[in-house]
């Protein structure tokens, strides 16, 4: 059975996992809630390398070949190493959405909500460079609103938040909205709602885990098997828990790390 792991600073790669539900028939997950670390933007590229070099270990002493790093702020700063340094796995990145929301948009305006690590980092900028020629870009740092989500802020709280950044740009005229921090999705239903039927919401998920099942079908090792689902927390499992079960619909048993 293919063994496929997946890790985020906290709740954000729900998002990915809750598309993999969707999408993947067979193989074992094992998702984890890297709480203890969270939030990861704020932290060094060297220190997130770090970071995320020690899970993946883990990660391949237990036999997982298929890495999903279900975070921006990670793919962005520590991919390129993790792939020098385990050569015989398999990593699938986060990319912000740039490509499809230029390709979409009628207006050429477009809006990327990320962290302020993404937005200032190189496989953002190289992004622009590829695939944005022609088209204006408006970046929304959204500080704080990956953290509220983590907090399991309800609507009074992030509504506003989400306003603020989107009405004004809305307003200018964009038309494709891509969501480049795997936290926002979770909130996609508010967003589109705030975006109203003008500009279309763009959420990586789907792609990205199409990307996924092809790699696993490329190595020859992709089964229909029962898909089981292992959770895993750093530092607060009932906190995930409580997520899985607004996000992914059930409320799966979380296991700590350090069990693992």
């Amino acid at each position: 059975m293919v063994k496929i792991g997946v890790f985020d600073s906290g709740i954000g790669g729900l998002s990915i996992l809750r598309e993999i539900i969707r999408q993947l028939p067979g193989g074992e997950i094992i998702y984890l809630a890297d709480n203890h670390n969270h939030p990861y933007g704020p932290r060094s590229i060297d220190n997130i390398y770090e970071i995320s070099h020690g899970i993946v270990s883990k990660f391949n002493e237990q036999g997982v070949k298929h890495i999903v790093v279900a975070c921006n702020t990670a793919s962005g700063a520590a991919l390129h190493r993790l792939r020098e340094n385990f050569p015989h796995m398999k990593f699938i990145g986060m990319e912000p959405a740039v490509k499809p929301a230029a390709e979409r948009s009628i207006s050429r305006k477009v809006a990327v909500l990320a962290t302020t690590a993404t937005l200032s980092a190189l496989p953002y900028a190289g992004v622009v460079e590829r695939f944005a020629e022609g088209v204006e870009i408006y970046e929304l740092p959204c500080n704080g609103l990956a953290e509220a989500i983590e907090k399991g802020e309800g609507h009074k709280v992030i509504e506003p938040m989400l306003r603020d950044w989107l009405e004004p740009v809305i307003e200018a005229g964009v038309d494709q909205i891509a969501l480049a921090c795997t936290h926002y999705p979770l909130e996609y239903e508010l967003i589109c709602s705030i975006a109203g039927e003008g500009a279309a919401v763009i959420d990586p998920a789907p792609a990205v885990v199409r990307q996924l099942i092809r790699v696993i079908a490329l190595d020859g090792n992709y089964n229909d098997n029962k898909l089981k689902i292992r959770l895993y927390s750093s530092a607060a499992p009932a906190a995930l828990k409580e997520a899985s079960a607004k996000y992914l619909g059930k409320s799966y048993r979380v296991a700590s790390w350090d069990s693992y």
